[in-house]
Formats: C-alpha cells, structure tokens, sequence
C-alpha cells in the first residue's frame, strides 16, 4: 500500500461512496478516519494496527481498494511473523480486489502477490503443529500522529516517541503530550474505543521567530513586500519561519534587499548600512558648488565696491581741483574697467550659486527609493506612505548621463 495521491484518491473515493452503498455519513467519516489510521500504521510499520483499522474502514465501505490496501497489510505481517491466517486472508482479498476490479490499476500488483502466495500457501503445516489460533477481540489501540518535523509523543506520562506514536490501551479517556524542536507543545485528551484503533492528529503551532534588524534611523524596513517597521537603533519583526526577503530603504540612500532563511524558534538578526545613492551625490556636489559660487559672488562683490570708491574718491578730487592728471584719469577708468568685470564676476557667481542650490535641492528633495512595483504592497494603515510623489534621477536606468522623471500615485 502506498500513500501519497493513491491514499487522497482513495478518500475521495470514500467521499463518494455514501450513494452506492446507502451509508450515513457519520459512517463515511469514520471510515476515511480509519482508513488514514491505517495508513499512518502502515507507513510506521505497524502492521497489526494497519490490519485493524483498515478492516473497520472495509467493513463501513467496502470498496476494492481497501481491499486491496488490507491485503497488502495481512501480507507484512505474514512475512513478519509468519501466520498462516494472515497469508490466506490476504490471498482472498487479492482475489476480491482482482474480481471486483479487473482492470484496476493495482491489476499487476496484485496478480504477483497472488503468484508469491499461492505457493506457500499450497504447503501444509508439518503434523502437530497446529496453526496460531485468531484472535477473537479485536485490541484497544490509540494512534496519535503530529505533522511537525521531529515531534515527539508522549502517552499517560509515559516516555515519548517518534511520530505516529501507537499503544494499546484500555478503554477510556487518555492524555497525548506532543512537543517538537520550534513548536508549542500541546497536551491532547483522546477517548480510546474497546475494540477499535483511534487516531487522533495533532497540529503544533510554531514558536514566534523574530527577525532583528539594524538599520539607519529613518530608514523604512520591508519585508515581503511589506512595510513593517522604521529603522533604528534595533528593530523586531516577527515572522514566521522560511524563506523571506528584506528590503531596507531610505530617501537619499542605495536600496538594500536581501533573502533570508528563518528557522523554527531562532531568531535572526541582519545589520544593514545604507550606501549614499549618485543622486544624492551629485545633490550634495551642487550644494558645494552652489557655495563656492556664492562665496565668489561676495568676494567680487567687495571688489567690485572697492573699485567702485576708488573712482568715487577720483570724482570727488575732480570736483573739488576742477582738473585731473593723466595718471589720475587713467587709474580713474581703470577702477571703473575693473568695478564693471567684478560687478559681472559678482553677477554671474551669484546666478550660478542660485541654479546650483535650486537644482541640488531639486535633487536632494526628490532622492526617494523605488521599490519593484510588484512588490509595493505597502501597509495601508499608514497613510503618509500611500501619498503620490515624484523622484527625478539625473541618470538614467542604464546609469548613463540624461535624465529620470517618476511620478507615483
């Protein structure tokens, strides 16, 4: 018997039974109950408590598969123990498989147990030795199974075992504790059928795996796609364990985007610097652009003055001798040349220490980080963060010189 597809297509099948064979559906689900159990006992190698729930799931519906499922139980145990019964009963099942079924798709399967049975069935028991009497009550047995990778199962206060964890008890109510390295424990009370093997499941639930983050203040954290938390000194995030990706991203700053591995119960801590991006480099390059250029302006500026008094002071001597010397006369256009080129100097330093600032500021306001659009899927309770906005980048996306214009809505 194999488990996997075969097994859910066998509870589908299950499933549909109820109309064929007029049962209720309370019938239904303790055979696909019984059927899982026997599967679970099945796969453990238990084959005593397969044989025991399959032949209640046969017994509520009986359908050529289980059939087929409970001879290839009765088969183990006879080539575990070596009892008779068990080779006869599965060779008659084999057979019901092969008559209901001709054409089913375990056909070959079965025809080759058939082959391997027959022979050693054809042997009769050596004189005296009688064959193991069957037994007539059927035994109590609890199974409980946790899909949790390496849980361990504990019955009573009794030591643990590995999942499916299977006992013979006695009729009545018992206690399962269930723990598993990354996962909650959990305590269980199972009600144990005289007579019947119970499978109860038990689904653990993951201790909280927390992601540390070190990232700049201001900076805002992503993950999944997910706005999470702002950067800081040391920001937590809880999440559950597997693969994650981290996204760390700051106006002015170079993205930074990792994939993570959580593991059950661990906790992960990331240190994340943020590199200044070419935009906000070029920004602050025109801020000091911007700066030389108005301090050029003042220091022509006070050039320009001081040329300016001395063809003042020229004036006021003219004025008052009502003549002028060569000399004096040409130091006169000479500060008036030079007052006009600094006033110009002047002029000029200032206008392009405006353009400079205007456009670094431009710049400097507009550096904001551009996550993927598919995975923008920010936290809508913060509302500050769905407001439009517009980057401009003065590369371009292949990183040559031109320009970017992005607007986000």
């Amino acid at each position: 018997m194999k488990r996997g597809l075969a097994g859910w297509l066998l509870l589908a099948a299950l499933g549909a039974s109820g109309a064929a064979f007029a049962q209720q559906p309370a019938d239904i689900e303790r055979a696909k109950a019984s059927f899982r159990a026997g599967a679970n006992a099945y796969a453990a190698g238990d084959y005593p408590a397969a044989i025991q729930a399959l032949e209640v799931a046969y017994e509520l519906t009986p359908l050529p598969a289980i059939a087929f499922s409970l001879a290839q139980a009765e088969r183990k145990q006879y080539g575990a123990k070596h009892e008779r019964e068990h080779a006869e009963r599965a060779l008659r099942l084999y057979q019901r498989y092969l008559e209901q079924e001709p054409n089913g798709a375990r056909r070959n399967d079965a025809q080759l147990a058939i082959a391997e049975l027959e022979p050693q069935l054809a042997t009769r028991p050596a004189p005296g030795v009688a064959a193991p009497p069957k037994l007539q009550a059927r035994p109590t047995r609890l199974m409980v199974v946790s899909d949790a990778p390496g849980a361990r199962i504990s019955l009573d206060g009794g030591a643990s075992a590995a999942s499916p964890l299977i006992r013979e008890v006695t009729p009545g109510r018992h206690r399962a504790h269930v723990t598993a390295n990354g996962y909650r424990d959990a305590d269980r009370d199972v009600v144990a059928v005289s007579g019947e093997l119970i499978m109860s499941e038990v689904r653990l639930s993951e201790q909280p795996t927390s992601l540390y983050v070190w990232a700049p203040l201001g900076a805002d954290i992503y993950v999944d796609g997910v706005y999470v938390a702002e950067g800081g000194p040391l920001a937590t995030v809880p999440l559950a364990s597997g693969d994650h990706q981290l996204v760390v991203a700051q106006t002015g700053r170079q993205l930074v985007r990792r994939d993570i591995k959580l593991e059950h119960g661990h906790t992960h801590t990331e240190y994340v610097t943020l590199e200044p991006t070419q935009q906000r480099s070029i920004s602050e390059l025109l801020f000091i652009g911007g700066g030389v250029g108005l301090g050029a302006g003042i220091i022509l500026s006070a050039f320009a003055a001081r040329s300016q008094n001395k063809a003042e002071k020229f004036i006021m001597l003219r004025n008052q001798q009502h003549h002028a010397t060569g000399p004096e006369l040409l130091s006169y256009n000479a500060a008036i040349v030079e007052r006009d080129r600094y006033r110009t100097g002047a002029v000029i330093g200032f206008a392009g220490a405006a353009g400079l600032f205007i456009t670094g500021l431009f710049l400097h306001e507009l550096d904001s980080p551009s996550l993927p659009a598919q995975r923008r899927q920010l936290n809508r309770t913060d509302a500050s963060r769905t407001t439009p906005r517009v980057a401009f980048s003065p590369v371009t996306a292949t990183g040559n010189l031109g320009a970017a214009l992005e607007l986000h809505f």
